[in-house]
């Protein structure tokens, strides 16, 4: 029953026999009809197929090859959904891929040979290194820019020397060659070699005037790391390119978070920057780069500036950015609730949360404040407890204790007489 449901005419009746094969059905016998099914014109199908393949490679070691060659031959077919999703299937298989792959970077239609380069580099095998290098002399040129991106994947000290050597040659791909140095710059971190990067993009940073190569090489020599290439990289934050002066904030970050650094700022300096980089976290949907910036941010906390913006992310969303946020927030709680104290900006429900997710948190640490502060906390979580909502109320009511018991036990009666805490206490 399950084997006469693939052939049905309904896409949810073939995508449920499909997930039911895995689970019950003889997987080892049903390969070459799921392999059919991919090209099924349905979604769902399509979806349950290729999970299906995944599970049964992983369970059954001796069926892996026989699945990889058999997506592989899905490649060589005009459909370009097929070739997508080929694609997917063979990054997730692996290393088990690699071999097959292999034979198809060699295809005498170019365009397999690219797809077959590209899912190389997405699964990132260092083994093909010298294969990739070798493959550089492709004669097809967008092949030669799909081995220069897979190789910033794999590549190491040989790929760079390549690289380097070759950008004269490869006009139509200087801007990936920079760009792979940079990935490897970043996978190497500390190596030998990235002296050699450093040098190279510095020198290159002088000698082209295309500005989208300029904020490449940038971008790269914020993945090389150096924490030399800083001063250099501040001169480049004024820049009259406003791309420039995006990526020099960039790379200043990643430098000094992930290493420090001597920023060396003075206060209208450091507020143009900050303010530079705050446009570019909002922007943005990198959260590496946000997550750098908050690091970086940790060790300027005595500006309120960065007081108030790090509350405002914390408080923002429930991500692994907003953690990182709190993070440094609850490293020095006091000085930020006195800062939220003080900040008109920062709204009485605002304040509330902010309490809150410190008390939900690890609420030793309002419980060791002074008295002086905890008491001016109660004062105003007590002043708005009118206006803010349901949860926050409740929230009052749980905190207000550990703050100040008095303050409590003068507000108990108006706090029965409130319908959210009496449906609270029941």
């Amino acid at each position: 029953m399950i084997l006469k449901g693939l052939d049905s005419f309904d896409p949810d009746e073939r995508r449920a026999s499909v997930e039911a094969i895995v689970k019950f059905g003889d997987r080892e016998g049903v390969i070459e009809k799921l392999i059919g099914l991919l090209r099924d014109k349905d979604k769902g199908v399509r979806d349950a197929v290729a999970q299906s393949l995944l599970s049964i490679a992983s369970d059954f070691e001796g069926m892996k090859k026989k699945i990889v060659e058999s997506v592989c031959e899905l490649m060589c077919f005009d459909d370009i959904g097929l070739k997508n999703l080929s694609s997917e299937l063979l990054v997730k298989l692996g290393e088990d891929a690699v071999p097959s792959l292999l034979s198809l970077a060699n295809h005498e239609d170019k365009d397999i040979r690219k797809m077959a380069i590209d899912v190389l580099g997405l699964i990132g095998d260092e083994k093909t290194e010298d294969f990739l290098i070798g493959k550089l002399n492709d004669p097809d040129p967008n092949v030669v820019v799909s081995v220069i991106e897979a190789l910033g994947n794999v590549g190491g000290g040989k790929t760079v020397e390549f690289l380097i050597d070759s950008f004269e040659k490869f006009e139509f791909a200087q801007i990936q060659i920079v760009e792979s140095l940079g990935k490897i710059a970043e996978r190497f971190h500390g190596s030998e070699f990235l002296k050699l990067i450093h040098e190279f993009l510095i020198n290159l940073f002088d000698q082209v005037d295309d500005p989208i190569l300029k904020g490449a090489i940038i971008e790269s020599l914020g993945k090389v790391g150096d924490k030399s290439l800083v001063d250099f990289l501040i001169n480049l934050v004024n820049d009259e390119n406003k791309a420039i002066q995006k990526m020099a904030v960039i790379s200043i970050v990643k430098i000094c978070s992930r290493d420090g650094c001597n920023f060396k700022s003075n206060r209208h300096f450091f507020k143009f920057f900050f303010q530079r980089a705050k446009e570019i976290f909002y922007n943005s949907d990198d959260t590496s780069f946000k997550i750098d910036l908050l690091k970086f941010l940790s060790k300027w906390c005595d500006f309120d500036e960065v007081k108030g913006f790090l509350i405002n992310v914390s408080l923002t969303s429930f991500d692994e950015v907003s953690s990182v946020a709190f993070d440094i927030i609850k490293s020095d709680a006091e000085k930020f609730i006195s800062y939220a104290l003080n900040d008109s900006s920062i709204t009485g429900d605002k304040f509330v949360k902010l309490i809150g997710e410190i008390f939900y948190a690890k609420r030793e640490i309002l419980i060791d404040l002074g008295e002086e502060i905890k008491n001016v906390i109660a004062e105003r979580i007590l002043s708005v407890f009118d206006l803010v909502s349901p949860n926050e109320k409740v929230l009052i009511f749980e905190v207000l204790p550990f703050l100040s018991p008095d303050a409590f036990a003068k507000a108990l009666p108006y706090f029965q007489k409130d319908p959210v805490v009496r449906i609270y206490l029941t």
